[in-house]
């Protein structure tokens, strides 16, 4: 039941389709004649979850956002004694007689000219002559109109006009961002006396990149405490080329080997996750940061409510890539066959979430029966689908390395508490994996680190204590024995200081190390575990994560599991972070923050970029202190063999057309690959639905301003896409936009290319359909409605 209060000038109770009060002239409240400044615009307004009172009922009083539309409740409650209870929606509008919408671009690039249109809406009973001014600021530049030749306003822009009663006007100006970051445009409209004033005012936010295209650096250094102080020089590494005022140094510090992941659950990688196996990134880093909390004993509230929320999204999404006979794919049904790859993931993952989610128990039933109806009379297993992640695989039908994923999720499936049949016979297939690695010379330290955790698991003594000493005898570690890695490890010296760099890290490099401090996690030995761990630490991005899907979440289960061993011990210890030119930045770690991530963005990029900045730390505990940086730049550098393409052509007044190519014309599958097409400022995409169906691509997804097309492989041949665009606003002096190719697995094979928007129309294109562009919104009744 709701008992619903609505100050009238704030909103108006809506029964059926019908306000309970007319639109009969009145004086102006006072939010009409006040100057409240009208900034919340949320797309969406309450989502609680709560217990009612013993009569059943719950009670609360909110603030309206400052939305100009009709918001509905929907509401239901569940009792242990009534059951299911399901409330009759309500509506509240949000309503003024006298109102200004500001219109513009969520996104924009530095320097684009942008079109802001501002419509006033007069409901009183007579005209009202209206002026609306645009104010003036140092972040963007102001036009009135959209001619190359006009100069741009030293002042406020003011029109007025003449708006009749029960209807709108709308104006047209255009402004010039010119700093990056949010910025505010401020709009007032004023009409009457000083008596009987109305007056709106709204400021809303545009959020403007640089030019180019961003990339990203850091180090993160993990240091054990002491009474002595430590130190460490960083100098982020900045081309020369990069865009002005795009760099941004963050620095941040934890008490916890787990913490920057712990605070980034659902923003972990800067990769799309779109198919059914990189959906998993929103669910399984989830479940282990609900493992090592609880194996800590600190489980954070806010972090708990996160983790869960993320999990129960991850298992529904999960569940749109499920096959009729229990398997899961890259793409669901609408690949030809599950894969037994994927299907072991997510079975996996699902059994380990149990723990502290819903997960239905026929699900994993039928996963498992999926996976086993591909087992063989040796203990091997065969791959009837494609799979994405090619180092997983020694064959086209799957082969040793497929079976070891397996054997892997049927062992940690079988160490949770999930009670399904068990029919996987774990010796047989520890035996088939045993007599590969005997009899294959060669093997990948990938491959030989994978196999040295199965026999871990499978208590493969002899076989484990030959794979480690091979996979010593092909790692690298630095002169003090701090670090040890599969990868391109240099030294170079800053000073007095030996620092470590890794040189074309490769997911696969991750996964490596993931797959070798897992086997010593599981064996119990830490110490040969910790230069590993502080590695796997070294590479972390800023997000708490890694490169992509596979490797985040091997990092993510190596170190949770690694920090779960460690003696939690005192943590009190002060990290500075001191740079020329800089003020200091010190942060404070003791038991109860450790766990959290503490972070700052520095000022004066200039100076830290010229010295460095330095990390200092003492006291008592684990530290990990990282520095990040990020900055944009308009030309990247091609992998060879991988190509891009793309060119803008005109359709009508308002439509663009962008054909953009891709192809590889190198050796060997690299698996799935990925274009992204980024969109110029004020346009969105018209033919997603076309795109979809094109059978060459897997899937589209659209987020910000750029298209992500999901191939299962690219071919020698060039796949050619026509991506169609609708511009929502006027922009001029538009950036070039980016087209960039790329491996999903192999992300540093990436090329790109830019384009800009031409009038040239191509040859034998039909123009398409051109959309009328109304000036004014007119408001109808019944219909639904929103203004900001």
């Amino acid at each position: 039941m709701y008992d619903m209060v609505v100050q009238e000038a704030a909103g108006r109770p809506i029964i059926g389709n019908k306000v309970n009060d007319g639109l009969a002239e009145k004086m102006p409240t006072e939010s009409e004649s006040s100057n409240n400044v009208r900034k919340n615009f949320p797309e969406s307004w309450i989502w609680l979850n709560e217990v009612t009172g013993s009569d059943g009922k719950y009670e609360n009083m909110f603030t309206l956002p400052d939305t100009i539309t009709a918001w509905t409740t929907r509401g239901f409650a569940i009792s242990p004694t009534n059951g299911l209870g399901i409330a009759k929606n309500v509506q509240v509008e949000g309503f003024k007689q006298f109102f200004v919408v500001v219109s513009l671009p969520a996104l924009a690039v530095r320097e684009d000219k942008i079109e802001v249109k501002l419509v006033v809406f007069n409901y009183f009973m007579a005209q009202k002559n209206v002026r609306v001014t645009l104010k003036q600021s140092k972040d963007y530049m102001i036009f009135r109109d959209s001619s190359n030749t006009t100069q741009s306003l030293n002042s406020d822009f003011t029109d007025t006009v003449q708006v009749p009663a029960g209807l709108s006007k709308g104006i047209n100006v255009f402004i010039k961002p010119t700093t990056i970051g949010n910025i505010m445009i401020r709009v007032e409209a004023t009409s009457g006396t000083q008596v009987t004033d109305v007056t709106d005012i709204v400021e809303k936010f545009i959020s403007v990149d640089p030019e180019g295209k961003t990339k990203y650096g850091g180090v993160q250094q993990l240091f054990e405490a002491q009474s002595t102080l430590q130190t460490l020089l960083v100098n982020p590494e900045f081309p020369s080329d990069f865009v002005p005022d795009s760099r941004k140094i963050t620095v941040s510090v934890t008490g916890d080997i787990f913490g920057q992941s712990l605070q980034n659950l659902d923003s972990m990688i800067r990769a799309p996750y779109g198919c059914g196996e990189q959906n998993m990134i929103s669910l399984v880093p989830n479940i282990y940061a609900m493992s090592y909390m609880e194996a800590v004993k600190n489980v954070k509230p806010e972090i708990k409510q996160k983790a869960e929320k993320n999990m129960q999204q991850g298992y529904q999404r999960e569940l749109n890539y499920k096959h009729p006979n229990g398997g899961f794919s890259a793409f669901g049904e609408s690949d030809d066959s599950f894969s037994t790859w994927l299907t072991a993931f997510v079975m996996k993952a699902f059994a380990q979430a149990s723990k502290f989610i819903f997960i239905d128990d026929k699900v994993l039933l039928e996963a498992k029966d999926a996976i086993m109806s591909q087992s063989n009379r040796d203990g091997s297993f065969n791959e009837p689908g494609n799979v994405i992640h090619k180092d997983m695989m020694t064959g086209t039908s799957g082969g040793p390395m497929l079976t070891a994923y397996v054997y892997i999720a049927f062992k940690e499936t079988q160490n949770t508490e999930v009670a399904i049949p068990n029919t996987f016979d774990a010796s047989l297939t520890l035996k088939y994996l045993e007599n590969f690695y005997k009899n294959t010379p060669g093997l990948t330290a990938f491959q030989r680190a994978v196999l040295a955790y199965c026999f871990a698991l499978g208590n493969s003594q002899e076989q484990l204590s030959n794979v480690l000493v091979d996979l010593n005898g092909v790692s690298t570690i630095s002169d003090d024995g701090d670090l040890r890695c599969w990868c391109d490890l240099r030294k170079k010296e800053v000073g007095n200081q030996k620092m470590y760099s890794t040189y074309d890290v490769k997911p696969s490099a991750i996964e490596t190390a993931a797959y070798v401090l897992l086997t010593h996690v599981v064996k119990g030995d830490m110490t040969s575990g910790r230069p590993i761990a502080k590695w796997l630490i070294s590479q972390i991005n800023g997000k708490g994560g890694y490169l992509s899907t596979q490797d985040t979440v091997m990092g993510l289960q190596a170190l949770s599991s690694y920090a779960e061993k460690l003696s939690s011990g005192q943590k009190a210890a002060t990290v500075t972070f001191k740079s020329l030119g800089q003020q200091d930045v010190t942060f404070t770690i003791d038991n109860d923050n450790a766990i959290l991530l503490q972070s700052k963005s520095m000022l004066n990029v200039d100076d830290i970029a010229s010295n460095g900045i330095t990390i200092e730390v003492q006291g008592a505990g684990n530290i990990v202190a990282a520095v990040n940086w990020e900055y944009n730049i308009n030309v990247a550098g091609n992998f060879p063999d991988l190509h891009v393409q793309a060119t803008s052509y005109t359709i009508d007044y308002y439509n663009i057309l962008i054909e953009a190519c891709v192809w590889y014309d190198g050796f060997g599958d690299n698996g799935m690959g990925m274009m992204y097409v980024d969109l110029p400022t004020g346009y969105h995409g018209t033919n997603m639905e076309a795109l979809q169906k094109d059978r060459r691509v897997q899937r589209v997804e659209f987020s910000g301003k750029t298209l992500s097309f999901y191939f299962n492989q690219l071919s020698k041949s060039k796949t050619c896409l026509d991506v169609k665009a609708m511009w929502d606003y006027i922009v001029l002096d538009t950036k070039p936009s980016f087209v960039t190719g790329q491996f999903y697995y192999q992300p540093e094979k990436q090329s790109m290319t830019s384009y800009s928007l031409s009038t040239d129309k191509r040859t034998g294109t039909a123009s398409g359909i051109s959309v009328s562009y109304f000036l004014f919104m007119i408001l109808i009744a019944g219909s639904s409605f929103a203004y900001f």
